[in-house]
This record gives C-alpha cells, sequence and structure tokens, in this order.
C-alpha cells in the first residue's frame, strides 16, 4: 500500500481541482441576489491570483504561476511549504487540510443549493459577503473576488438567508447577466428594480 504524504495529498488536490476553478470561477463572472444582502445583489469574479490563498500554502511562485503549474500539472512539492510568519507550522497545515477538503466543494459550489450572510466575519477573517453549501464557506472580498475558504457552514444563523438567484455571463463578455443557473423567473420580480440593468431582457420580460 502506498502511503501518500501530505504535502503530496496537497499537491494532488491543487492539481485536480485547478481545471474546475478555470472552468467555473476564472471563465465566468456571476451576479448573486439573497435578501440576506444589504443591496440584494453581490457580484463574483475571480482570476488566477486567487486560487493560491483559497489553498493557503507557502510559496516564493507569483499568485498566477502557481496556478498555472497547478492548471498544467506541473506543480511540485519543492514549489511550495507550510511556513508562514507568527504562524507554526502544524497551524498551517491544520488550515490547508481543511482547505483541501472541500476544494471539490467549492469549484462546484454554483452547481449547489446556497446560503448567504453580508458582512462575514469569522475570528480574524472579515469578508464583504459569504456563501456556503453547508460543507464549505466561501467568503468573498468587496471587489467580488474569492477571499477565504472555511471548512463546513461557518454563516451566522441570524444573519442567513437563502440565494435566490444566480445569474451568469462569459467573463469575457460586455454585455449583460444572460444565463439563469439557479432560481426561476417568478424569482426575478422581488429583485427587479435592482438588478434591472444588469441582466438580459428576456428575465424581465
Amino acid at each position: 500500500m502506498c502511503i501518500v504524504s501530505f504535502k503530496e495529498r496537497v499537491k494532488n488536490e491543487a492539481i485536480a481541482n485547478a481545471s474546475l476553478y478555470q472552468l467555473n470561477f476564472i471563465n465566468y463572472e456571476y451576479l448573486v441576489c439573497s435578501e440576506a444582502f444589504n443591496n440584494s445583489y453581490h457580484i463574483i469574479r475571480s482570476d488566477k491570483r486567487n486560487y493560491l490563498h483559497l489553498i493557503g500554502i507557502h510559496t516564493t511562485l507569483s499568485a498566477v504561476d502557481f496556478f498555472d503549474k497547478c492548471f498544467d500539472g506541473t506543480l511540485d512539492e519543492a514549489d511550495f511549504d507550510f511556513i508562514k510568519p507568527n504562524k507554526s507550522e502544524k497551524s498551517v497545515k491544520g488550515s490547508v487540510r481543511e482547505k483541501i477538503t472541500v476544494l471539490p466543494n467549492m469549484v462546484r459550489l454554483f452547481e449547489q443549493r446556497l446560503l448567504a450572510e453580508d458582512n462575514f466575519k469569522k475570528n480574524k477573517v472579515g469578508c464583504a459577503f459569504a456563501s456556503s453549501d453547508n460543507r464549505c464557506t466561501l467568503g468573498f472580498a468587496v471587489s467580488g473576488h474569492p477571499k477565504s475558504l472555511l471548512k463546513g457552514n461557518e454563516l451566522e444563523s441570524s444573519k442567513v438567508k437563502p440565494v435566490d438567484l444566480i445569474f451568469r455571463k462569459q467573463r469575457s463578455s460586455e454585455g449583460t447577466y444572460d444565463e439563469l443557473v439557479f432560481g426561476n423567473k417568478a424569482d426575478v420580480a422581488k429583485y427587479k428594480d435592482k438588478i434591472v440593468d444588469y441582466i438580459s431582457k428576456e428575465f424581465i420580460e
């Protein structure tokens, strides 16, 4: 029986999930609507640089180079470690272990029924908003970029509301959000006044 080291497992998971991160996060931009949000909606946009932070390891590679090596399968164990300032190696490994456990859930996040919270805070983590499928929690910056990946549902129950609508468009598109990936047209009426300028007319008519 071959024993896989923790470092090899991290490498394997980073490589295995890079293509779905590219497909679901980098290639698309999302408009997410929930009563949990003060402004009714948030826009989510991601790029290669976010992937490194979501895994939580330390590397001398640039964040873009790290993702590219994950994506093309050339990431090596020598490319990263678990040494971070003011943190023990054990605590960093513990955090990374939780992140890679739920990384496969995160890269498919928009395929799930989601919960949301505005102004998310957990320990030292502060995010503009966060969403959870109950297996992982993904926090986002004000810019809409993914900022923090946590294991399990870490949303505050008193502030949580369901995500009602998820629209998306190709990241390269300058147009409106033209695909509804979660929710139905009946739900659009609740948010119409806030999002009418962002979504295709077919959803309003």
